[in-house]
């Protein structure tokens, strides 16, 4: 059953691996609407990692894309650096200067 008080929304968000990840999303990839368990919702979040590549469900994001899922969500690399990071930080908290 769900719980109203999970949260089944992750959108625009920005996640920064420090490792080369296969998966950015640890997700039950055989849930697809079934009555007691849902996916997840995701949509138009950054994802930076070293090489700059993940999946979901042992598939690339191009993939997993493909079948309609995480439409806008992109992946990056490099990570950025500390300064980069803080910026984007900043800028999501509307913070201005240093």
């Amino acid at each position: 059953m769900t719980n109203a008080s999970h949260r089944d929304h992750h959108e625009n968000n920005t996640c920064i691996q420090a490792s080369n990840q296969s998966m950015y999303a640890s997700i039950r990839c055989d849930a697809n609407g079934t009555e007691d368990v849902t996916q997840p919702y995701f949509r138009g979040n950054k994802i930076f990692n070293p090489n700059g590549q993940t999946g979901v469900c042992g598939m690339s994001l191009e993939a997993w894309q493909a079948l309609g899922n995480d439409p806008g969500t992109t992946v990056h690399g490099p990570i950025p650096p500390a300064d980069a990071i803080i910026g984007m930080a900043r800028k999501t908290l509307g913070m201005s200067g240093s």
